[in-house]
């Protein structure tokens, strides 16, 4: 012993030693914990379109089925019609992917206006289902698509229907309104068809 002092025995040592990397290790769980931030939940799309299954059954052939939802808490006004008691929404736009211009749409090609303005309830979804065939009607500009590579399904709509028919009366199919008119738009996620194989005959 020197000036008083007494050497800690070994359990009392081992102890110190963990509390001390104990305390440690406290330390630097709160630093993690404290440098990251809180995570904030994606709020949902207002309007949804979910692509169920698209099949390419031929060649120059192709079956779309797909769910339209109103995930909001208000209405939203649509083109589209009621045929019996099934609602259906018109037009709803199919774009293909281009390498030189992205994003390209390429159906429905038509010169007449939607009917009629229609509404989704908050809540509310439709079921849909749409065939495509090549070669497109002759109003279309590029008649023959080639079914392959990547799509996507898009559905212009609005808050009120007074804007949306103001709109269509207006601008008609697929424009790109820049004023007070212009559309929302919601898109489904993108999809695919693989190239075509073409089989050769027989030498």
């Amino acid at each position: 012993m020197h000036g008083g002092q007494t050497r800690p025995d070994g359990k009392c040592a081992r102890l110190v030693s963990s509390l001390g990397s104990m305390l440690l290790c406290s330390v630097i769980l709160s630093t993690c914990t404290s440098s990251s931030p809180p995570r904030r939940e994606a709020k949902p799309r207002e309007l949804t379109i979910i692509v169920e299954q698209a099949k390419r059954v031929s060649p120059d052939k192709a079956q779309f089925t797909f769910e339209v939802k109103n995930n909001s808490e208000r209405q939203i006004y649509l083109a589209g019609y009621k045929l019996g008691s099934r609602l259906r929404l018109h037009p709803v736009f199919l774009e293909q992917w281009r390498s030189e211009t992205g994003w390209k749409e390429v159906a429905p090609c038509v010169d007449v206006l939607p009917p009629r303005v229609t509404k989704l309830d908050p809540g509310q979804a439709v079921a849909h289902e749409l065939v495509l065939e090549v070669p497109l009607p002759t109003v279309c500009k590029e008649r023959n698509l080639r079914l392959e590579g990547k799509f996507r399904l898009r559905l212009e709509y609005f808050e009120t229907e007074d804007d949306a028919q103001a709109y269509w009366d207006k601008y008609g199919y697929g424009s790109d309104a820049t004023d007070e008119l212009k559309a929302r738009i919601a898109v489904s996620k993108p999809f695919e068809f693989s190239a075509v194989r073409t089989q050769h005959a027989p030498d």
